[in-house]
C-alpha cells in the first residue's frame, strides 16, 4: 500500500506543472525561433539596439506577447522586454516571412548546438551504444570478428544517422541539453528496467535495453524540448531532476527494507526518476532558470547528501554501540534530507537571479574548493588522534563548514548574476533597471567590511558605539 501511494504521489506531480512563458516563431512557417545579430544585420527585421546580440518572441500564459531583445556590451548582458499586441506580432511575422522568403529553410533554423550534440552522440555511439549492443549480441559467442568489428560499425553509424536526422532540423541549446540528458539517463533507465525484470540476474538483454533506453529518451527529450520551446536552463533543471529522482527513488527502498531486492530498488529508482522529471518541470515553471542557475542547483543537490551523511555518521560513531548498530534506513533518510533540502534551498536562492554559464561553473568550483579545504583541515586534525569520538567530529565538521562556506560565499559574491537587469518596458523606454524582488532567500557579502574588521583600528576609542560604524559583513534576507 505504501508503494502504491508513493507511485501515485509521483505521478500526480505531472498534472500540477505551472504554466510558463514559451517562445514562439517570428515567421508564419514556424521555422525562425531566434533572430541573431547576423540575421538582423542582413534583413533588418527589428529595431536595432546596438550592440544587438539576439531576439526572441515570447507568448505569456495570458496569450499576450513579449519581444525580448538581448544586448551584450563589454561582457555585460542586458535584456529588454517590449509588450507586443497580436496585430503587431502578425505584422512582424509577415515582414519576416517576406524578407526571408527567398532563403533556404536551412538558413532559418537555429542549429547553434548541433555540433555539440553530434560530438556527444558520436562519443556515446563509439564508447556506449556500440559496446553495449555488441556485448549482448556476442553473449556466449566465439565470433571474434563480430566482437571486434561491430562496435566500430555501430559507433560510426550512430554519428552518421544523427548527422543526417539533424541536418535540416532545429537544434538549439535547450533541445540539445534535454536530448543529451535523455541519452545518458535513458541508458541508466534501460539497465534499471532489466534489473527490475530479472531481479538482478542480468543477462544478454541488459546491454540492448540500455542502448534502446538511451536512444529512445534522446528522441523523447528532443521532442519535448522542441514542442515546449525550452531554454537551456529549463532543460538542464528538468534533466537534473530526473537524475536526482532516480537516486532518491533507489534510496527510498532502504526505508522499507534494510536489504531490498534488486527488483524493488530498481523499480523505485525508475518511479523516482519520473517524479524527478516532474519536479524539475515544476521548478522551471515556478521561476526562470538559466544554465548557471541550474548548475547551482546541481551543485547543491550533489553536496547536500555529503553534508547530512557526514553529520549522521558522526552522530552514529559517537552515540551507538556495536550492539545497537544503526539501521540502513537512518542513512537513507539522511541522504534524502540532504538532497531534497539542498535543492529546495538552492531553488529559493536562485529566485530573481540569472547566473551565466561561467558563474554557474564558479559556484561548482567554489563549493568543491571549500570541500577540499575542509578535507585538508579534517585530515590535519585527526592525524595521530586514533580516531576517537572527538576526532570523528574533528574530521566531519571542517568538511561540512568548508562546503557551506564555499557554496554560500560564492553564490553571495556573484549576486544576481550577469543577466540580472531584466525589466518589461514600453516601446519608448530603453533604460534597464533591476528586476523586482521575488520570493526567496538573498545572501549578501561585503568583503570590505571583512577587511576593515581585520585591519588595526587607528581611531581612538569612544564611548559611543556609533562613532565608528561598520557595515555588516554578511546579510541574509527573505522576500515574500
Amino acid at each position: 500500500m505504501k508503494i502504491l501511494t508513493l507511485i501515485l504521489v509521483f505521478l500526480c506531480l505531472h498534472s500540477v506543472v505551472s504554466a510558463q512563458e514559451v517562445e514562439v516563431p517570428f515567421d508564419s512557417a514556424g521555422q525562425i525561433t531566434v533572430v541573431d545579430k547576423d540575421m538582423q544585420a542582413k534583413y533588418d527585421l527589428l529595431p536595432s539596439y546596438e550592440p544587438f546580440q539576439e531576439a526572441h518572441l515570447i507568448m505569456k500564459p495570458d496569450s499576450t506577447f513579449i519581444l525580448e531583445i538581448t544586448r551584450e556590451d563589454s561582457g555585460k548582458v542586458t535584456r529588454y522586454r517590449f509588450p507586443k499586441s497580436a496585430v503587431e506580432v502578425g505584422l512582424l511575422r509577415e515582414l519576416t516571412s517576406r524578407r526571408l522568403g527567398a532563403t533556404s529553410s536551412h538558413a532559418k533554423l537555429d542549429q547553434s548546438s548541433r555540433s555539440k550534440f553530434l560530438i556527444w552522440e558520436a562519443l556515446l555511439s563509439f564508447f556506449a551504444y556500440g559496446p553495449l549492443i555488441t556485448t549482448s549480441l556476442v553473449y556466449n559467442s566465439n565470433n571474434v570478428g563480430l566482437a571486434a568489428g561491430l562496435p566500430f560499425v555501430i559507433g560510426g553509424g550512430g554519428y552518421l544517422v544523427s548527422s543526417l536526422l539533424t541536418q535540416n532540423a532545429e537544434m538549439n541549446d535547450g533541445e540539445s541539453s534535454l536530448a543529451l540528458g535523455g541519452s545518458f539517463l535513458g541508458m541508466a533507465h534501460g539497465y534499471a528496467l532489466d534489473v527490475m525484470l530479472t531481479n538482478g540476474r542480468s543477462g544478454q538483454a541488459a546491454g540492448v535495453l540500455a542502448a534502446i533506453g538511451g536512444i529512445t529518451e534522446t528522441v523523447v527529450g528532443y521532442t519535448v524540448a522542441k514542442n515546449n520551446k525550452m531554454s537551456e536552463g529549463t532543460a538542464d533543471i528538468i534533466r537534473y531532476g530526473g537524475l536526482f529522482g532516480m537516486f532518491d527513488g533507489g534510496t527510498l527502498a532502504y526505508l522499507f527494507n534494510s536489504s531490498p531486492s534488486p527488483s524493488f530498488g530498481s523499480g523505485l529508482s525508475l518511479v523516482g526518476s519520473a517524479g524527478g522529471f516532474a519536479a524539475g518541470a515544476m521548478m522551471a515553471g515556478n521561476q526562470p532558470y538559466t544554465r548557471g542557475n541550474a548548475s547551482t542547483v546541481l551543485t547543491a543537490g550533489l553536496y547536500g547528501p555529503l553534508v547530512t551523511l557526514l553529520l549522521y555518521s558522526s552522530v552514529v560513531a559517537t552515540s551507538f554501540s556495536n550492539a545497537s548498530a544503526p539501521q540502513a534506513s537512518g542513512f537513507a533518510i539522511a541522504s534524502l534530507v540532504g538532497n531534497v533540502g539542498a535543492i529546495a534551498l538552492a531553488h529559493s536562492l536562485m529566485a530573481g537571479k540569472r547566473l551565466s554559464t561561467g558563474e554557474g561553473n564558479i559556484v561548482i568550483l567554489g563549493t568543491t574548493a571549500g570541500a577540499l579545504v575542509g578535507y585538508g583541515f579534517g585530515f590535519i586534525i585527526v592525524t595521530g588522534s586514533n580516531f576517537s569520538s572527538a576526532s570523528v567530529w574533528g574530521f566531519s565538521l571542517p568538511v561540512v563548514l568548508g562546503v557551506a562556506a564555499g557554496f554560500g560565499l560564492t553564490v553571495a559574491s556573484i549576486g544576481k548574476g550577469s543577466e540580472e537587469r531584466i525589466k518589461t518596458h514600453g516601446d519608448n523606454s530603453l533604460e534597464p533597471t533591476d528586476a523586482p524582488n521575488t520570493r526567496g532567500w538573498n545572501i549578501g557579502v561585503n568583503p570590505g567590511s571583512l577587511a576593515v574588521a581585520l585591519l588595526p583600528n587607528s581611531r581612538p576609542a569612544t564611548s559611543s558605539s556609533m562613532a565608528n560604524p561598520v557595515a555588516p559583513m554578511v546579510s541574509l534576507q527573505y522576500h515574500w
